[in-house]
């Protein structure tokens, strides 16, 4: 059950994420391309704007997981505090 409200919250946060990136990359590309620029500026642009949006979706992946592990570990904390409560309730 919880794994179910984890993965909608992984996917939202993803979704999220990319449509922001995709967003930011958008205006960068506008603001960056004007006419007369040749062939070698442009491709060097892309290059450049291709990397920053890989690195921003690597920052995205690390935010998700910090907020995965975070939601496991305090889940286990809860779980192994009920297990002891369990045994000291039953010796």
């Amino acid at each position: 059950m919880w794994s179910f409200a984890l993965v909608a919250i992984t996917i939202a946060i993803h979704a999220f994420g990319i449509v922001l990136i995709g967003a930011a990359s958008k205006q960068i590309r506008v603001k960056l391309v004007r006419p007369g620029i040749n062939d070698a500026d442009s491709a060097a642009m892309t290059t450049v704007l291709i990397v920053a949006v890989g690195l921003s979706l690597a920052v995205l992946h690390s935010i998700e997981s910090i907020i995965g592990r975070s939601f496991m570990c305090g889940l286990a904390h809860y779980h192994l505090r009920r297990m002891r409560h369990c045994i000291r309730s039953t010796l």
